[in-house]
This record gives structure tokens, sequence and C-alpha cells, in this order.
């Protein structure tokens, strides 16, 4: 979680995406504990585009990076950090495209 802690706390995806062009995340000592459900977990982001009810968050319990939709109340664990930041923005695309399920299954059976 060094990338928290730097400078530049903003991630652009350029055209490459329909719907989501950025996120930027809560710099570490300002992230926010929330309860979502029965579990604990942190709340890492500060914005993700125009989308105010998508959280990017940590889970202690399964170690991964999650996307929580407020609205809908979904949970998705999604990867490890550092892949989460690599792959972020195709990773909130397909949520709102409400293709995250075919990847959750593929992560689960790649093993990630």
């Amino acid at each position: 979680m060094d990338f928290l802690q730097g400078n530049n706390l903003r991630l652009d995806f350029g055209e490459e995406y329909n719907d989501v062009t950025f996120i930027t995340f809560l710099p570490l000592i300002d992230t926010v504990p929330i309860k979502i459900r029965t579990h604990e977990m942190l709340r890492l982001s500060e914005q993700t585009d125009a989308y105010l009810e998508i959280y990017v968050i940590w889970n202690p319990v399964s170690k991964k990076i999650a996307i929580y939709d407020v609205e809908h109340d979904d949970l998705y664990d999604i990867s490890p950090f550092d892949e989460f930041l690599k792959n972020s923005g195709r990773y909130l695309q397909n949520l709102l495209d409400g293709d995250l399920e075919v990847l959750m299954e593929r992560n689960e059976t790649e093993g990630r």
C-alpha cells in the first residue's frame, strides 16, 4: 500500500474506457473505516469519476481490494492491491457494464 503514501493518488484511464475516466484515492492516513453488512473494511477511494456511490475498499478478510456499489449494496472482491492498480479501469468499467460477475468467476478459477 505504498501507493497510498505517495503524492500522486489519481489514476487516469484516458479514452480506453467509456464510462470511467479516473479514480482518486485517499491518502493512507485519511482512509475511512466503513462497515458493510457485518464486516469492518477500509474505504480507499475518494472519488470514482462521477460515480459517488462506488467505493474502492480494502477487505481485510480476503486481503483484497473490493468494489462496493452503495446503491445496490453489492460487494465484489477483486484482486490484490498491485493488480488492482494495473487493471482498475477495466474492473470499474466491467462493474458499470454489469460484467463484473464474469470477471469474478475468472479470478476465482485462476486463484486470484
